[in-house]
């Protein structure tokens, strides 16, 4: 006789099956880098903006950022309101979180000074993936309001 037997069938059914979990889990994982990357690099953008409205004396006023665990909110003004429509925010998604906020003088606040586009509200922000917190990314923004992520 000629064919395959149910176990045969069984074992080739398996060894797919294990071929095809290997190859996820490392897309998964790279799927999830990419959100973390993108987290920092549009919080990234979010302060350059606010900054540079500043800066610009846009709409005569101070712009800023808020940092939550799950977003980053654009805001207008010396202080978050969270109720502004006007609050631009940017959810970072499933995979990240805001791990930490660590800016001089507490807060989660970074708010810059019309004409030198200074910050009183610097120091470093960092995210990370929630399934692997040992993979991170942190913002820096320095005193005279400055940018830059690792």
């Amino acid at each position: 006789m000629r064919g395959f037997t149910i176990f045969e069938i069984i074992i080739v059914i398996g060894i797919f099956i294990a071929l095809a979990a290997a190859g996820a889990t490392p897309l998964l994982f790279l799927k999830n880098k990419n959100a973390l990357v993108n987290a920092a690099e549009r919080s990234v953008s979010l302060l350059s903006a606010a900054r540079t409205q500043t800066l610009s004396s846009e709409n005569a006023a101070r712009y800023g950022v808020h940092f939550a665990p799950d977003r980053a909110v654009l805001f207008k003004g010396t202080s978050f309101n969270a109720n502004d429509p006007e609050n631009e925010q940017f959810f970072f998604g499933s995979a990240v979180e805001n791990a930490m906020v660590s800016l001089n003088g507490g807060g989660t606040d970074v708010v810059f000074k019309r004409l030198t586009g200074e910050t009183d509200g610097y120091g470093t922000i960092t995210f990370r993936l929630k399934k692997d917190p040992t993979v991170t990314r942190i913002i820096t923004v320095e005193r005279t309001g400055v940018v830059s992520t690792e």
